[in-house]
């Protein structure tokens, strides 16, 4: 069996060739595409948010996804997030053709680059309000100063998928059949 080239790795988990590199460096397995890929969730944080790194280093530009030059499907949510991000700061709200377009085009990431998906935090509290809701409503008050609770690697990668699914509209809280409203 072939070992996978470094330009295959990076195209499998969307990120540049000389990320692979950086990565192999940290113990990034080469042998596969599906055992890199499997390192590569485990190790990097699948809901990170480039907002809230932008934020603490005191700039406001719109986070760009990172994808090579090539890379269409990353390139549509970028620019949904742009316009969806403008909207947002102008008005405080994204229009409904805006919050589609965003959810249809993460909806469209395959599994293996939805690592690469960075989106503001404000994007992600817009798309992910009534999820979040709803989740806050039945979660335990954990007394101030407790530790968080420990979340192993498939857990990680579970809620990775569950929230990914939330942001592409996948998942959604619906009126309970017969409530009034």
């Amino acid at each position: 069996m072939l070992k996978p080239t470094g330009k295959a790795i990076a195209e499998a988990l969307g990120v540049s060739p000389g990320r692979v590199s950086q990565l192999a460096r940290e113990g990034l397995p080469r042998d596969s595409l599906e055992e890199a890929e499997r390192w590569y969730r485990r190790r990097v944080n699948q809901v990170r948010s480039a907002g809230q790194r932008l934020a603490r280093e005191g700039r406001s530009a719109p986070p760009r996804p990172r994808a090579d030059a090539g890379n269409d499907v990353l390139s549509q949510v970028r620019a949904a997030a742009d316009a969806a991000l403008a909207s947002l700061s102008t008005s405080g709200a994204m229009t409904t053709a805006e919050e589609a377009r965003l959810r249809a085009a993460l909806a469209a990431v395959p599994a293996h680059l939805r690592a690469s998906v960075e989106l503001p935090v404000e994007l992600i509290n817009a798309l992910a309000a009534e999820v979040l809701e709803l989740v806050r409503e039945f979660e335990p008050a954990r007394p101030a100063g407790s530790p968080a609770p420990v979340v192993d690697d498939g857990d990680r990668e579970s809620f990775a998928e569950f929230w990914f699914a939330v942001l592409a509209g996948k998942i959604r809280v619906l009126p309970m059949a017969g409530a009034a409203g």
